[in-house]
């Protein structure tokens, strides 16, 4: 079994010096994700204060909209990372551009969530394995994969490499946990870091493993 390799400590570094390059873009986009996710907690912390039934209806339809917001978004940033990493211009358009393959990414997604959940059950260690073996199938479906070859394709590229992937999410773990210690301002920061970082990991991986995908 082949073993790819990538460098934690060049993927960190990567991060943080596109961050650098692109401060300016990264905190408005920060500032719109923040948003974003601040909503859904004040819906939730009004639906349990009223009675009304008509007002539960209201703050349910505005919190399943926001979550479907939210997973344009990750979409959006997929593209974005990829789009700098390549050296190509971004724009904070840019979030919602990916707006046409949302269902392709949302039956992704159940999938997705599917086999963790089933590994889980089987002692957890599977689920944390498939976890990591499946997890570039966004980066593919971004780039033009259907879904299935999007599973058949992350899973070609993670393989020979589960344990460094495991110890680089622990590392971006670990710098989250930094930007939410320093009041959550730190998010700002540490987030787009740990975006690029990944991108950088994924673009190293199918290089290797010279798996091509349409790239829109």
């Amino acid at each position: 079994m082949e073993n790819k390799k990538f460098s934690k400590k060049k993927a960190l570094k990567f991060g943080w010096e596109t961050l650098k390059e692109n401060l300016g873009f990264f905190l408005i986009v920060g500032a719109i994700l923040l948003i974003i996710s601040i909503v859904p907690g004040i819906a939730k912390e009004i639906y349990k204060k009223t009675d009304s039934g008509s007002t539960k209806i209201i703050v349910n339809t505005i919190s399943l909209l926001f979550q479907i917001v939210a997973m344009l978004l990750e979409l959006g940033l997929i593209k974005i990372t990829l789009d700098l990493f390549n050296k190509k211009k971004v724009k904070v358009a840019d979030l919602f551009s990916q707006y046409p393959i949302f269902f392709k990414y949302l039956v992704g997604s159940i999938i997705y969530t599917v086999i963790i959940v089933i590994g889980s059950i089987l002692f957890i260690v599977p689920g944390i394995i498939w976890g990591i073996k499946f997890r570039f199938f966004p980066y593919f479906i971004v780039e033009g994969s259907g879904i299935v070859e999007s599973f058949k394709k992350s899973a070609q590229i993670t393989q020979g490499s589960k344990w460094d992937l495991f110890i680089f999410g622990l590392i971006t773990v670990l710098v989250a946990l930094v930007g939410v210690l320093a009041l959550f301002i730190g998010i700002l920061i540490t987030t787009p870091i740990i975006m690029m970082a990944s991108v950088f990991v994924y673009m190293k991986l199918k290089k290797e493993a010279r798996v091509l995908g349409p790239v829109k």
